[in-house]
């Protein structure tokens, strides 16, 4: 995945090179600034905390305690909030957590669109054009969203290396990844009638 991160910009003109690494610089510079800042939506990423945290003590959800959503991402979560117990910085940990996550989103969203469907200049033209829409507000707060995406762009890409490759292991790698997306929440579902 580091590979493709690296080459996101990479082209023959070094000035256009050091602009939009420096751009992408300063954007995430600025998303983790507001993360840390932005109390918007804190509730879900605070719920989420408590959660992880409650299976991190050894209960079990819907028997010893009861959220309306699915619980592994508080499995995943549960070592971080440990690691962190007591202290109130894991909402800062949680939230660049989450923005790291979708920035590896974003580098995916590239690697696919440039490698499979496109060409670079389409895959950067979209990559600007999704951020500068709303979806980036709601990147801040750790929510099983972000882990559904990762897992359903992932699947994305190696169900294209199938089709490449005709490799039965990229198949089944990318139904996987499905299946986990959907553990994280159920509306991936609508991305996985799509297949």
């Amino acid at each position: 995945m580091l590979t493709f991160m690296r080459n996101i910009f990479r082209n023959k003109n070094n000035g256009e090179n050091i602009f939009l690494w420096s751009a992408w610089g300063i954007f995430f510079f600025l998303v983790i600034k507001a993360s840390i800042h932005w109390t918007n939506g804190i509730s879900d990423t605070i719920e989420h905390l408590q959660a992880a945290w409650f299976v991190g003590t050894g209960k079990v959800p819907y028997r010893d305690f009861f959220e309306h959503h699915n619980s592994l991402l508080w499995y995943i979560l549960a070592p971080i909030v440990k690691l962190f117990a007591y202290n109130a910085n894991i909402i800062y940990v949680a939230k660049i957590l989450a923005v790291i996550l979708y920035f590896f989103c974003f580098g995916l969203m590239y690697h696919i669109i440039s490698k499979h469907l496109a060409n670079k200049q389409i895959a950067k033209l979209s990559l600007i054009y999704l951020m500068i829409l709303p979806i980036v507000s709601g990147l801040i707060n750790i929510r099983p969203d972000v882990f559904m995406l990762l897992c359903n762009l992932l699947s994305l890409n190696y169900f294209y290396n199938y089709l490449d490759n005709k490799r039965r292991r990229d198949l089944i790698i990318s139904y996987v990844l499905l299946s986990v997306s959907f553990l994280f929440l159920q509306k991936s579902l609508a991305f996985i009638l799509g297949f």
